[in-house]
């Protein structure tokens, strides 16, 4: 028999060298300093996390980490951006990570949400023509 993968709703977060604070809020434990891996409690056990793997938060609120490479070919972000927009934006947000640059991944969330705003808008005034 064959099966398919229900679409769910995931949070992650992606764990890089430059958010140590958000990885720490997102699993509700401290990290050291400059580590490049660390141990999160799963379903399965206790699992590494390193540098550049998502930890992702299921639908029963456990935790457990996915490699870039999976996690890619298995998720996509909820934003309604168009493919080129997000793969500009993805592609920024790769090189502030592989270059631990807290300014260049600043610049790259601040992208995102203005193409976010902007698509919300064009939605309202599409609707308000509609009126």
């Amino acid at each position: 028999m064959r099966f398919t993968k229900k679409p769910v709703t995931i949070e992650a977060v992606r764990f890089a060298a430059s958010n140590y604070e958000e990885v720490e809020t997102f699993i509700g434990k401290p990290l050291e300093n400059n580590i490049v891996s660390f141990e999160i409690e799963t379903l399965e056990g206790n699992m590494r996390v390193q540098l550049g793997d998502w930890i992702i938060r299921g639908v029963k609120g456990e935790l457990y980490p996915c490699k870039d490479d999976i996690f890619r070919l298995t998720y996509g972000m909820e934003c309604g951006m168009s493919d080129k927009v997000a793969k500009a934006v993805e592609l920024m947000m790769d090189k502030a990570i592989e270059n631990a640059d807290t300014g260049e991944l600043i610049a790259a969330l601040n992208a995102w949400q203005q193409y976010d705003q902007y698509l919300i808008q064009k939605e309202m005034y599409e609707k308000s023509k509609n009126v």
